[in-house]
């Protein structure tokens, strides 16, 4: 009847209303995040400035990865990788399995594993970022290769999957490894993390020089 349509129609004005309120809130709630990460890029940006050695790209990496947790990321851990040579010999600085703080370093060969070569054939190709999907026997040899390594990590060969998120850079890249897939916006932030981090590297080798 012509009441019951302008009944439909009254709530139609106001639940576009609403629609736009929703709008607005998802805009806010955008420029909230967007400067939640610029200020934690600012504080690894900061950090990078105020190297006065070498020794102290640790602490700076550190900062990196505190700031990345702080934003959301769980993963079961962070690592950044430094490519020291064209025959692939490398430098990892990790987290603990909790990615609360740098735990360990060590030097590797990527030849040395197939799912390290995959990384380093990505950094060859000059790639933004890439995902591996580690199970099976690839996931098996990788942590046979960690162990060698005295890289400890939790539940060992009872992990079925384990998925590494990887962000390039000049000189290496930053990785997170954890048990799923993590959203599009996860790698985002790695992706312009791995920016930040080429400002560090290139402080790191004025500071050698100097």
């Amino acid at each position: 009847t012509p009441d019951e349509i302008e009944i439909l129609n009254r709530f139609t004005r106001v639940f576009e209303q609403a629609y736009i309120r929703v709008l607005d809130l998802q805009k806010a709630e955008a420029q909230a995040r967007e400067a939640k990460i610029a200020a934690a890029l600012e504080k690894v940006r900061s950090r990078t400035l105020a190297m006065q050695k070498s020794v102290e790209l640790a602490e700076t990496s550190a900062v990196l990865f505190q700031q990345l947790i702080q934003l959301g990321i769980e993963p079961n851990r962070l690592y950044i990788s430094i490519i020291q040579n064209d025959a692939g010999d490398s430098e990892f600085w990790i987290t603990d399995e909790d990615g609360s703080k740098v735990s360990s370093a060590y030097t590797t060969n990527l030849n040395s594993n197939y799912s390290f070569r995959k990384m380093y054939d990505g950094w060859k190709e000059q790639r933004k970022s890439l995902i591996i999907d580690m199970h099976g026997k690839e996931l098996e040899d990788y942590f046979h290769l960690l162990n060698s390594l005295n890289v400890p990590f939790k539940g060992g060969l009872s992990q079925t999957r384990r998925v590494q998120h990887i962000a390039y850079f000049g000189k290496g890249f930053i990785g997170m490894a954890s048990p799923e897939e993590q959203p599009g916006e996860t790698m985002q932030l790695l992706e312009r993390f791995a920016a930040v981090f080429n400002l560090t590297f290139t402080r790191f080798n004025d500071l050698k020089i100097a």
